[in-house]
């Protein structure tokens, strides 16, 4: 696939949304979502393409398709802002960290063979056991486990960065599932039929314009 082309589209979506002046009721909180720099659109994107291909999806009416899928945009705004805030809540309490995406992702953590391709994350739970003194809630915790609901394909926690590379929102708390990831795991998700269909340029660029209609349209 054409990283470069992928990044010209993704900035692209990003103005169009933001400079937008159309747009029904639903789009107050995505677009406002959407303008934060980490916000995962790319792979809020990839995930409505995943639905696409999928047997329950495909039985449902036009019309109910374009409201579960805003309902899932809705879902994954409002929540992207909430970890947002705690974030940033915590990175006011950490004066030691000299930038969000040191907080988010530290480079020194060890794991030489991580492209960010957020192949990994790109499901939708996990096995919710945390360390000890991880300061995640019980409730979020349960959202990792259980996911964000049906039709969310990728980790309520993973977000976005230079467009297309994942980042993890709670890494410094992240579960014992994330930690012991390894290589060769990696190495199957980047080799894995479906991902590597998920990055076909083509398809995401007319799952792109569904995204925007849906966020835009009234």
């Amino acid at each position: 696939m054409a990283i470069k082309n992928l990044r010209t589209v993704t900035l692209t979506v990003r103005r169009l949304v933001r400079s937008s002046r159309t747009g029904g009721r639903h789009s107050k909180i995505p677009r406002k979502a959407v303008s934060r720099r980490f916000f995962p659109l790319t792979y809020v994107v990839r995930n409505l393409m995943v639905l696409k291909d999928e047997a329950w999806w495909e039985r449902l009416s036009p019309r109910l398709k374009k409201a579960r899928a805003r309902k899932m945009i809705l879902e994954r705004s409002v929540f992207y802002l909430r970890v947002e805030q705690w974030r940033e809540d915590r990175l006011a309490c950490t004066p030691l960290v000299r930038s969000s995406v040191e907080y988010l992702q530290p480079a020194d953590d060890g794991v030489s063979y991580c492209s960010h391709c957020g192949g990994c994350c790109e499901i939708s739970s996990g096995l919710p056991e945390f360390p000890t003194d991880s300061d995640i809630s019980d409730r979020w915790k349960s959202i990792f486990g259980l996911g964000l609901g049906r039709g969310h394909r990728f980790c309520p926690f993973l977000w976005e960065e230079r467009c297309g590379g994942s980042l993890c929102s709670i890494h410094p708390w992240r579960s014992l599932a994330c930690r012991i990831f390894e290589e060769d795991e990696c190495d199957f998700f980047v080799n894995d039929p479906d991902f590597v269909r998920s990055l076909d340029l083509k398809r995401l660029m007319d799952t792109w314009r569904l995204f925007i209609d849906l966020v835009d349209g009234a």
